[in-house]
């Protein structure tokens, strides 16, 4: 599963480490890995690319 995040702190940034992070990413974390999907991967982008990076299927 691929995951675009809005770069927007405290929601979705990279720690000191280049770690994603933030109270959505750890969120989508979670609830994705109770429905049984373990592998997620994050992306950071602008909030004004979200939904074109959607319809160009960078995410999922």
């Amino acid at each position: 599963m691929k995951i675009g995040f809005a770069n927007e702190k405290p929601y979705a940034y990279k720690d000191d480490n280049g770690q994603l992070t933030g109270e959505a990413v750890e969120i989508a974390k979670v609830i994705f890995e109770r429905l049984g999907i373990k592998k997620i991967h994050g992306e950071l982008t602008e909030f004004g690319s979200l939904i074109s990076g959607l319809k160009a299927k960078r995410f999922d």
